[in-house]
């Protein structure tokens, strides 16, 4: 409170304003860069586009695309509506990836997809074809080349009776979520709800509920799929079955997955979670922590998953861990209890608590992986052995506490243990 029959001396009036204009000046400088920096990026922005927009203009199809334009219940974005197509290019999650594409169809269908792909192969010569569908592919956006975009596809029907449900290729895993919520169902998918169904499934697919029901591949059960000719067929144990074999591990070069059918499973509404951060500002501390969550995790029963977490930068070692029962305190679960001490220097963190499976845990990376950044993960089979581990780790967590090549960005690092149906499938 300010009293008036204090008198402040001058030589402190005199410090306080040297520090203001410090603050000031740093504020100001900070700003600038920022503002500099901004600017930079207008400016390359502005040439690719035009460079993209050369091209396309001197292509052979060029011509052409009003054909396809009028076929289409979707729309083609071109360099020279530099508003429309920058949005379309910065999808992609990582900026480095954010090419200068001379075309860009927002299909609506598959029968769109089709078009573009017949399309495609008429000018095959003049042509590079991308397909961007979640944009998490450093291949969704390259330069120069006809991206076929499917962000536009996020439609998602349930068969609550024969518990399936079937997923436009565009979809991002928060809208499955939002159409399974209210009925307790849960297909075992991603941890972040911004990823996209068609690269998470066509990779493989680890989630919290993999160590229950296997992968997200492993619970595919058919494909609507435009294939290399512009031919859509259907793919399923039935029908195409070699095809949806190929699906299942050959990743995305067998076509356009339009549409995934996925078996779903009940779910508790509620699971014990939430993640434990250890400070270890030592390599020796960390590898600590990290070693004893990893020889911890390679004994949970199948109800539990956990991973370790590893930080870009940071001086701190996390675990994550979702336990489905009907527990709702870590004092009932004798695993979690050995959660909390892992070692380190000291716990800082301890979220474990009883909250939504759908609004809560599946959201829970989400401030950890701002679009941009670079997130390496890691499958490790079995478990490694004293000695093996170590290595491993260290190894791993040097890694990470590292800039990477031309970016300030650290990488985040995921580590799993297999285990339960994932080992079985």
């Amino acid at each position: 409170m300010w009293r008036p029959d204090i008198k402040i001396p001058d030589f402190a009036i005199g410090l306080a304003a040297s520090a203001v204009g410090v603050f000031a000046l740093e504020r100001f400088t900070n700003l600038s860069r920022l503002a500099n920096a901004a600017k930079k990026v207008e400016e390359e922005e502005e040439l690719g586009a035009q460079r993209a927009e050369r091209i396309l203009l001197g292509s052979t199809y060029y011509k052409d695309l009003d054909g396809i334009s009028n076929e289409l219940e979707g729309e083609i974005i071109l360099p020279t509506d530099r508003e429309s197509y920058h949005v379309c290019r910065r999808r992609a999650f990582n900026i480095n990836q954010r090419g200068f594409p001379c075309v860009v169809v927002r299909v609506r269908s598959t029968r769109d997809v089709a078009t573009c792909i017949k399309f495609v192969n008429q000018h095959r010569e003049d042509i590079t074809l991308c397909v961007a569908s979640g944009c998490h592919s450093s291949k969704c956006m390259m330069d120069f080349t006809f991206v076929i975009d499917l962000g536009l596809m996020t439609k998602v029907e349930l068969d609550t009776q024969n518990l399936t449900v079937k997923v436009d290729g565009g979809a991002y895993l928060r809208e499955i979520d939002k159409v399974l919520q209210p009925h307790n169902l849960a297909v075992p998918m991603g941890t972040y709800p911004q990823t996209g169904i068609g690269g998470l499934t066509l990779g493989g697919g680890y989630g919290f509920l993999a160590r229950q029901h296997g992968f997200t591949v492993d619970n595919f059960l058919e494909a609507e799929i435009v294939l290399s000719n512009g031919e859509v067929v259907v793919a399923n144990d039935e029908e195409n079955s070699d095809l949806l074999w190929g699906l299942r591990g050959g990743s995305g070069n067998f076509g356009i997955v339009t549409k995934f059918t996925f078996q779903a499973y009940k779910l508790p509404a509620h699971c014990l979670s939430g993640t434990v951060a250890n400070f270890t500002p030592t390599l020796a501390s960390a590898v600590e922590v990290a070693t004893n969550a990893d020889r911890l995790i390679t004994t949970l029963p199948d109800h539990v998953a956990a991973y370790v977490v590893l930080m870009g930068g940071a001086s701190v070692t996390a675990t994550l861990w979702a336990h489905f029962g009907e527990e709702k305190s870590i004092e009932e679960v004798p695993v979690l209890q050995k959660a909390i001490r892992l070692g380190g220097w000291m716990t800082v963190q301890n979220a474990i608590k009883y909250r939504s499976y759908h609004n809560d845990l599946q959201g829970i990376t989400t401030p950890y992986i701002a679009s941009g950044y670079v997130y390496h993960t890691l499958i490790q089979f079995g478990e490694l052995g004293k000695e093996m581990s170590t290595v491993f780790w260290e190894a791993i967590i040097t890694h990470t506490r590292k800039p990477l090549h031309k970016s300030l960005v650290k990488a985040n690092f995921n580590a799993f243990a297999m285990g339960g149906k994932m080992a079985k499938k």
